[in-house]
């Protein structure tokens, strides 16, 4: 009997098992990696709507959808400064691009950091480029904290919530919101709230709707 998997179904699947699904799956096919094929249209047969990101001061930045030929949509592969890596669920809405053309006019242009993603996630050859980054994340220099990312706490292909770098910004964050608008469930965030996450790198999460405030308070007190 045969069993069709959805695209949903995909999305939501764990990244090591969807790493062994394609594996497997291209064997049974005796299908090669494309990634790893000297042939240039084998490679951009994966990638679609392309678009190179205006604004980007000194390096190129291009986004693409990205999509494995027997699974489907993988995530948003990003290309920037001689590394590329897929974040994987998201997609090039316009939403998300809309995120990005607003960090880039707010000078947070390097969507990667030195070490991160690590070398394994990068493409060509990375060891684990198939699982994907499970971030888009924004900083100034390559070499400096990210400020924000799109995770996938905010829900990709939606963005539902922006999280925040807690270390060097919780402060900032209690100023601009005020301690009397921080809230406990991600889940109850409208535009003028705030949360703490809770596990992990108990980062910050804000609004969608607050980010290019949030972007402009902080670019007054980072020059």
């Amino acid at each position: 009997m045969a069993i069709t998997i959805s695209e949903n179904e995909l999305l939501n699947m764990e990244p090591e098992l969807l790493a062994r699904l394609q594996i497997y799956l291209r064997e049974q096919r005796g299908m090669s990696d494309p990634v790893d094929s000297k042939s240039s249209n084998s490679s951009e047969a994966r990638k679609s709507n392309s678009w190179k990101v205006p604004g980007v001061f000194n390096e190129d930045l291009v986004l693409s959808n990205y999509s494995e030929p027997s699974m489907g949509h993988v995530g948003v592969l990003v290309e920037q400064g001689g590394r590329a890596y897929i974040a994987r669920k998201w997609r090039l809405t316009g939403p998300v691009k809309d995120v990005i053309a607003m960090a880039v006019k707010y000078g947070f242009d390097r969507l990667w950091r030195s070490g991160h993603p690590r070398d394994e996630y990068l493409l060509p050859g990375g060891a684990k480029y198939k699982l994907g980054s499970p971030h888009i994340g924004f900083s100034r220099p390559n070499d400096k904290r990210w400020l924000f990312v799109l995770g996938q706490e905010a829900g990709p292909p939606d963005i539902n919530l922006i999280t925040i770098q807690r270390t060097e910004n919780e402060r900032h964050i209690e100023d601009i919101f005020g301690n009397e608008n921080q809230i406990n469930d991600p889940k109850d965030l409208k535009k003028g709230k705030w949360v703490r996450e809770m596990r992990g790198g108990r980062n910050l999460f804000i609004h969608p709707d607050d980010l290019e405030m949030v972007l402009m308070e902080i670019k007054k007190r980072k020059p």
